[in-house]
């Protein structure tokens, strides 16, 4: 693992820890392409699976050895999770699956562009969305929070354990931010590449540093 840690509470050394590894699945059509999407079921393209390969045997990503593996469900999570831990068993957590972009769905950037409030949120001027037919700021945040209750539940019955979740973007973005407040970021900033994410120290279930991984 490799990175740096950018937000350090100074009591570490002391109650109970816990690891949590927060990953980005690969590139998919939709990351390619620039189109926009979150609830369709895409696979991992080509060059999206042959570069989380080359991320894999470089070593960035955690052991899976005694750790509790998870995916969203979501075909590109488990592909990504198959590339990276092989055939290891592992549960789903679909809560903390993307946000729905309802009517925009697959919607090439320039349509998300017409849309006014989209186009605010894309370009961050706003943490506030509401997509037609799809997820609000509030519904996403309601679910994002009860998958974040499971990671939590998890680690509590793994004291010492690692927790391994690939997931999506938007996701990480929202955790992150949940995680850590005090940084004052917008979900963009807190957005990782594909195939990369965040390890996130747990003292006594509370977050205290994170690296990016």
């Amino acid at each position: 693992m490799t990175g740096t840690i950018t937000e350090t509470n100074t009591n570490t050394n002391t109650g109970t820890k816990n690891d949590l590894f927060l990953i980005r699945h690969g590139h998919t059509e939709g990351t390619s392409q620039k189109i926009f999407y979150g609830s369709t079921d895409l696979a991992l393209t080509t060059d999206g699976a042959r570069e989380i390969r080359e991320l894999r045997d470089q070593g960035i990503y955690p052991s899976a050895d005694h750790a509790c593996l998870y995916t969203t469900g979501m075909l590109r999570t488990e592909q990504t999770f198959r590339l990276i831990f092989g055939d290891q068993p592992h549960g789903t957590i679909p809560e903390l699956r993307e946000i729905n972009m309802g009517e925009l769905e697959m919607a090439p950037l320039e349509k998300v562009m017409e849309h006014e409030p989209s186009r605010r949120w894309f370009n961050g001027e706003t943490d506030r969305f509401d997509f037609p037919g799809g997820d609000s700021t509030e519904t996403f945040t309601r679910r994002i929070l009860k998958g974040s209750d499971k990671l939590m539940g998890i680690m509590k019955n793994a004291p010492g354990r690692d927790t391994i979740l690939v997931c999506h973007g938007g996701v990480i973005s929202a955790l992150m931010e949940l995680y850590f407040s005090g940084i004052r970021n917008n979900t963009w900033k807190w957005l990782p590449e594909p195939g990369h994410g965040y390890e996130i120290s747990f003292r006594d279930l509370a977050p205290v540093d994170f690296t990016r991984i």
